[in-house]
C-alpha cells in the first residue's frame, strides 16, 4: 500500500510552499518515504528539495532512520546523508532526538553545481521535545556543524533553536523562541557570524468569539557581522 500526501503552504508575503510525499510500508517495522518540496526561499528564489528515507521502528518508542537529501537554490546543489535515531519517555511526554548528518558535496560537484571551495561539511545535532497535554509544548535543538573551505580556512559553527508554549486558558496563550548561532575561524580565530533572535509574547484567540484576534509580541535581534568586515586589502 501506497500513502500520499500533498501540502501546500503559504508564507505571507514571502510567497509559498508545495510538498508531495509517498510512503509505502517495506517490511513489518519498516517504511520508505520520498518527498518533493518546491518553493519560495525567502531569499529572492525558488528552490527544490528532494528526500529520501526509509524509517525502522526498534520498539514502541524507539526508531531509528536515514535519509538523503538534494537541494537546489540559485543554481546550486547540495546532497547531503543523514542518519538518525529518536526515542521517547515517560508515556510519549518527552522526545528526544540525535542526528548525524554529511554533506556529500561531491556527488553535488558531479553536477558541475557544487558550492565552490567547500570541501566537506559535518553536521552533530541532539533535540529534546516535551508536551503536557494542550497546556505546555516545548522543544530544544543544538547542532554543532564542522566545514573546510579550501580557499578560506575551516571553521565550526553552532546553532540553538528553542520554542516555548504555554496556554495560559483556552484563550490566552504565551509563546516565546529563542534562536542564537556563532561561526568562528579556526584558523584566524576570529568570529564569522554571530545571531541571536528573542521572541516572546502572548497570542489571545477567543474561543467563543473566533472573529477576534489579538497578538502581542516583544523582538531581539542582534546579527554581528565578521570582525573584520571593514577592513580592505
Amino acid at each position: 500500500r501506497i500513502r500520499v500526501r500533498l501540502n501546500r503552504l503559504r508564507l505571507g508575503n514571502l510567497g509559498d510552499s508545495t510538498r508531495i510525499q509517498f510512503e509505502t510500508k517495506t517490511a513489518e517495522n519498516t517504511t520508505s518515504y520520498a518527498s518533493i518540496r518546491v518553493g519560495d526561499e525567502g531569499l529572492g528564489g525558488r528552490g527544490t528539495e528532494t528526500t529520501l528515507g526509509s524509517s525502522h521502528i526498534l520498539d514502541d518508542r524507539s526508531r531509528i532512520f536515514s535519509e538523503k537529501e538534494y537541494s537546489e537554490f540559485r543554481g546550486d546543489t547540495l546532497a547531503r546523508n543523514i542518519l538518525g535515531y529518536e526515542r521517547t519517555f515517560f508515556d510519549g511526554r518527552l522526545g528526544g532526538t540525535f542526528t548525524f548528518e554529511r554533506d556529500n558535496l561531491d556527488s553535488a560537484r558531479q553536477l558541475d553545481k557544487a558550492f565552490p571551495g567547500v570541501d566537506f561539511n559535518n553536521a552533530v545535532s541532539a533535540g529534546l521535545t516535551y508536551r503536557e497535554g494542550d497546556f505546555l509544548e516545548a522543544s530544544s535543538k543544538w547542532d554543532f556543524r564542522r566545514a573546510s573551505d579550501s580557499a578560506l580556512a575551516a571553521s565550526h559553527q553552532w546553532l540553538s533553536y528553542n520554542h516555548l508554549g504555554i496556554h495560559l486558558t483556552k484563550d490566552l496563550e504565551f509563546f516565546s523562541r529563542f534562536n542564537m548561532s556563532k561561526t568562528r575561524d579556526l584558523d584566524f580565530d576570529d568570529t564569522l557570524a554571530d545571531f541571536l533572535e528573542l521572541n516572546a509574547g502572548f497570542a489571545f484567540r477567543p474561543v467563543e468569539w473566533d472573529r477576534f484576534n489579538f497578538l502581542s509580541r516583544y523582538t531581539h535581534l542582534r546579527d554581528n557581522l565578521p570582525d573584520s568586515r571593514f577592513e580592505t586589502g
